[in-house]
């Protein structure tokens, strides 16, 4: 009877622990009207720890650091994700914007809008609620975390979502205008799983000169579902990749929807 006891002891001992360390996530509120716990994002990524969340209220976020990103040299980036794992959640895309006023243009240094890479200590990354615009690289990460976007819009980038050498790239329910998505949006070089879901897809002659829309490259298992394709760029690139496309709309040039390589 003692050593059942003993046993059921140490069990409930570590139930007590898994229930101690599920408990300890942290919500951080960032506010610009100084309401929240900070007023830049940065600064609450800073203070989170791996399995937080962070919350981000209206307003145009425009504070970035610049860094020396590997072999990339000095960049600026505006939300450099230094944690294991973190989820950002904005208050909607129409509400919360990550970026300058000024467009982005290749006489200045390389550009993030969110930076999410294990070279600064990221592996999985949730992004929701935001806009991202007047970018370089609007979500990126060469080598990336395992990222989730969803309910975000992304444009006014050079390459909206560029995400390299990694598990798992999601998306859902966003939106991407005027952006070249260049090997990138839908998993880049060596993602192993891509999944797309419920996104739009479209050029934008003010902005870029959107080059493709959706590029998969050297990945092994893609799903693209329920998505929106228009403008005249070239529309969806499988290059060495393998997956399903299903319940998707092309409206553009029939010889540009597709292509395969």
């Amino acid at each position: 009877m003692k050593r059942r006891s003993r046993s059921a002891a140490l069990g409930l001992g570590v139930l007590v622990l898994a229930c101690s360390a599920i408990g300890s996530a942290a919500t951080w509120r960032v506010e610009k009207d100084g309401s929240g716990d900070y007023t830049v994002i940065q600064d609450a990524v800073d203070a989170a720890a791996s399995g937080d969340t962070i919350r981000i209220g209206p307003g145009r976020y425009v504070e970035y650091q610049t860094d020396i990103y590997g072999a990339n040299g000095p960049v600026d980036i505006y939300v450099k994700l230094t944690k294991q794992e973190l989820t950002l959640v904005g208050a909607g895309p129409e509400h919360t914007i990550v970026g300058p006023v000024e467009s982005y243009d290749f006489s200045q240094q390389s550009r993030f809008g969110i930076l999410a890479s294990p070279y600064y200590g990221a592996e999985k990354a949730t992004i929701e609620g935001m806009r991202i615009l007047n970018h370089e690289f609007g979500i990126a990460g060469f080598p990336a975390a395992n990222v989730v976007v969803r309910h975000c819009r992304v444009d006014s980038c050079y390459q909206g979502v560029y995400i390299y050498d990694t598990n798992s790239m999601i998306l859902q329910n966003c939106e991407f205008d005027g952006v070249v998505l260049s090997g990138g949006c839908a998993g880049a070089n060596l993602v192993s799983s891509v999944h797309v879901e419920s996104c739009s897809f479209s050029s934008n002659q003010d902005g870029f000169p959107t080059r493709t829309l959706l590029q998969c490259q050297s990945v092994p298992d893609v799903r693209i579902e329920n998505n929106s394709f228009r403008g005249d760029a070239t529309q969806l690139v499988f290059a060495g990749a393998n997956g399903t496309v299903q319940e998707c709309r092309f409206d553009g040039p029939a010889s540009r929807s597709v292509i395969l390589s």
